[in-house]
């Protein structure tokens, strides 16, 4: 019995050094793409998505240059704004989407004000959905996670944040190695993913409000942090949807808001908020460019800072 004991074990270690080693093959730059072939795990290699998609935009913000204000924001903003980036020497643009989080837009902050002297503003322009934003099984992952663990950014995030992480996707996963695998390797990817969506089925995260906790909380760190360093900040929203649904979750969110106690005046963030007819939006969140001039976004680009800006001339802390 003892000697099946030990033939049990041994297999079991030769079968998982087998394994372990198919696996950082797989994140291997000339066998990587046999291997996803191999497994079925072609989809799973991602030039503009996820790490890639946002670990441009930490570089952007971690450049030494002249810019003196910062963009930040969901993919509303980055439909609006992107298309101006390089066109201003004072305004550096780096609106990402609503997947980074509360917590990724704050490293975002943090990574540019430590890079550059003399910043004077700071925009944060988002839509309502973007408040609910947390970490999520997948998109989370993906976008608030791996970009800022293999930037070495993520230690900008409190001891409970990172809890939090290690707490979702697992300590191992979270690792700076092991992020590199997964992001090397379609197969890991696609391992890792859809073990990460089972177990988002078999124990859902507990249901927050309309604003996350995570949100909140790092809305309010983006605020000291700008105080701290004589900068103005500028919560903005971005344009809605004229729609009664979009109408209800406001004066939803604005009770929320009461019921937690307004410590950002995000009142103000509310009574901002401008509708524009549903017939111009594709996906009740983004535009349709297709039906759209440039020169509609020039002015909507030029009209959201200058709401920001004559927010603070009248008097508001942000």
């Amino acid at each position: 019995m003892k000697k099946f004991f030990l033939k049990l074990f041994l297999f079991g270690v030769l079968y998982m050094s087998i394994a372990g080693t198919f696996l950082v093959a797989s994140a291997n730059e000339k066998l990587g793409m046999p291997i996803a072939e191999l497994t079925h795990s072609k989809e799973y290699i991602y030039e503009d998505f996820g790490p890639n998609e946002i670990m441009p935009y930490i570089a952007r913000v971690q450049e030494k240059n002249q810019y003196t204000k910062l963009v930040l924001g969901d993919s509303v903003c980055n439909q609006i704004f992107e298309r101006y980036h390089g066109t201003d020497s004072d305004l550096c643009i780096c609106g990402t989407n609503q997947a980074v989080s509360m917590a990724g837009q704050y490293i975002l902050a943090k990574e540019f004000v430590d890079n550059h002297e003399n910043v004077t503003d700071i925009y944060l322009i988002i839509i309502m959905d973007s408040l609910a934003s947390g970490f999520n099984a997948q998109l989370g992952y993906q976008y608030a996670v791996m970009p800022f663990v293999e930037t070495d950014t993520i230690g900008a995030l409190d001891e409970e944040t990172r809890d939090e992480i290690s707490h979702m996707y697992g300590g191992f996963f979270s690792k700076k190695k092991t992020v590199e695998i997964i992001h090397k390797s379609p197969l890991c990817m696609k391992l890792y993913l859809n073990a990460l969506a089972k177990k988002d089925q078999m124990f859902p995260q507990k249901q927050q409000g309309l604003i996350s906790d995570l949100s909140y909380r790092y809305l309010i760190k983006l605020q000291d942090l700008c105080d701290k360093e004589g900068i103005r900040f500028h919560l903005t929203p971005g344009p809605h949807a004229d729609s009664e649904n979009q109408h209800v979750r406001a004066e939803q969110v604005r009770r929320e808001v009461e019921e937690r106690g307004d410590q950002l005046d995000l009142e103000t963030y509310f009574d901002q908020i401008i509708y524009y007819p549903e017939a111009l939006f594709k996906d009740r969140v983004h535009f349709d460019e297709d039906q759209l001039k440039e020169v509609f976004f020039d002015e909507l680009a030029k009209d959201l800072l200058s709401m920001a800006e004559a927010d603070v001339k009248k008097g508001d802390h942000r």
